[in-house]
């Protein structure tokens, strides 16, 4: 369990979330050659990710994580921090369908993380403006 919660804060640490894109768009993408001068638009197969690989990864951590280890609330943060700069294509085809995926997640109770959570990924949808002075980071 340690070697787990080890390896998923490194990939949470390193992980670029405005690069990840669904595996549905990277596979739908026809590769095109680009007309001279020009560039063709191409995804990273690399950065291809379905959103019910990323929800079984944050069920998992969910499960790994301990009071004194907490790997939800770094994880949150981070895809807190990067949802505006998250591309509106990949908001529909990755982000909200994993947001879905994490409803069994969500406790009945009042909890910070998860209304946090699909506030930032909504608010990019709806034109309001995130807030930069100010703001304050989920901290668990």
């Amino acid at each position: 369990m340690q070697l787990y919660q080890i390896k998923a804060r490194s990939f949470i640490t390193l992980a670029d979330f405005t690069q990840f894109h669904s595996d549905a768009i990277v596979k739908a993408t026809p590769t095109k050659k680009a007309s001279y001068g020009g560039q063709a638009q191409r995804f990273d197969p690399r950065t291809a990710i379905s959103y019910e690989v990323l929800a079984d990864f944050f069920s998992a951590i969910v499960r790994s994580s301990t009071e004194a280890d907490d790997l939800v609330a770094p994880f949150i943060s981070k895809l807190v921090a990067n949802a505006y700069r998250l591309p509106a294509v990949e908001l529909h085809a990755l982000w909200l369908p994993f947001l879905r995926c994490l409803i069994p997640f969500s406790p009945p109770t009042p909890y910070p993380r998860y209304p946090i959570l699909s506030t930032a990924l909504f608010r990019p949808l709806t034109g309001v403006p995130r807030q930069v002075r100010g703001a304050r980071a989920y901290r668990g």
